[in-house]
């Protein structure tokens, strides 16, 4: 579902309307490995920060709720 998002994205008037560049590219990691990510306070696993994520899409909302109460509930929206 990810994929066809990104897919359309790139192909709307909202994407051509921007001022700046964008690029949207799913990256399947399990739930389970994105919270420790997200809460150890360790990088996540690639030196290039474009690579690190701006939105998450966990399996379930038990890994949101185990995320906000690790890290912060700022960090869950």
């Amino acid at each position: 579902m990810l994929d066809e998002l990104a897919t359309a994205f790139k192909d709307s008037p909202e994407h051509e309307g921007l001022d700046t560049c964008a690029t949207v590219r799913p990256t399947n990691v399990s739930s389970g490995n994105a919270a420790r990510y997200l809460t150890s306070g360790d990088d996540w696993p690639s030196d290039d920060r474009a690579l690190w994520p701006t939105l998450w899409s966990p399996a379930s909302t038990v890994w949101t709720d185990r995320v906000a109460a690790a890290a912060s509930a700022n960090l869950v929206g």
